[in-house]
């Protein structure tokens, strides 16, 4: 991640010279006792693990851009830059790409985000299993998105038979999870019943409001399926409200729109069950 923000490795040269610009004047004097070394030894340790610190938290900065305020264009505009500095280096090229291309799907652009991902250069060593899985897994969403059910049906299949011969479990079990989410969402997309109480507690326990979002809508789409035309109205009108810029939340209101003129007013009066109710919390920004 260093290799991303310059400004830190010229930061981190800085905190080198002046530790030992302390070290030089105190032996100078003759005043190089343990009090002194051993915070200055210390800090040449404590050094670079400081500025990689730093650098995980400038890059999370620019990524809750969209999984927080959920603006894909203001997203995109500053993390695009840093394709750049990734280049010559796989692993950060691979992380780069696939936060990307979400970036670029959520807004609809759902060419350049294949491209993104089928142009990701593969990744070596320990973490090849795990690179291959989350381009997949991330392939299986922008189709989804983009409404080709086909290949993302294929894809999902490709995730799958690769977790089953990944016998370390290099790509770790989280990825598990997400074969379980991407069935669910494929099952909709074919208008087949889903798994709506893991929908639903995938929206009330998700961090952060992207994912939230996400599967409130796939929850309201479930929902249709399976005629809680109720439900759905209500949950797609709280993605509509709360995710405006990004694709899903346009749809949203499109889908509610037209829910709203099909449905009789006996339906729209009907209230939501306080067992199923969503609550989609805002992003707080931190004084």
């Amino acid at each position: 991640m260093i290799a991303l923000f310059p400004s830190l490795r010229a930061g981190e040269a800085i905190l080198y010279i002046a530790d030992l610009a302390l070290l030089g004047f105190f032996w100078q004097k003759g005043q190089l006792s343990l009090p002194v070394l051993i915070p200055c030894l210390a800090a040449l340790v404590l050094i670079p693990l400081i500025v990689r610190l730093a650098a995980v938290l400038k890059h999370q900065k620019i990524v809750n851009i969209l999984f927080r305020r959920l603006d894909p264009e203001s997203f995109i505009r500053a993390y695009e830059p840093l394709m750049k500095r990734a280049e010559g280096k796989p692993r950060l090229e691979s992380t780069l790409r696939n936060f990307l291309s979400t970036g670029y799907a959520n807004k609809g652009d759902f060419e350049t985000a294949i491209r993104l991902l089928d142009e990701t250069p593969p990744v070596e060593g320990k973490q090849a299993v795990r690179g291959r899985a989350l381009q997949l897994s991330n392939l299986c969403s922008v189709y989804l998105l983009k409404g080709d059910v086909s290949e993302a049906q294929d894809l999902l299949h490709q995730l799958e038979d690769l977790l089953d011969r990944d016998q370390e479990e290099q790509a770790g079990r989280d990825m598990q999870g997400s074969v379980t989410t991407l069935k669910n969402y494929i099952q909709i997309a074919r208008g087949w019943k889903a798994d709506e109480a893991y929908l639903r507690n995938l929206a009330l326990n998700s961090v952060d409001p992207f994912f939230q979002v996400t599967n409130c809508y796939q929850l309201a789409l479930a929902q249709i399926v399976a005629y809680k035309r109720p439900q759905a109205w209500e949950n797609l009108k709280k993605v509509a409200d709360r995710a405006p810029l990004l694709y899903i939340g346009q749809e949203a209101a499109r889908r509610a729109e037209k829910l709203e003129q099909d449905m009789t007013e006996e339906e729209k009066r009907r209230q939501t069950p306080p067992s199923e109710r969503i609550v989609l919390r805002p992003f707080l920004k931190r004084r």
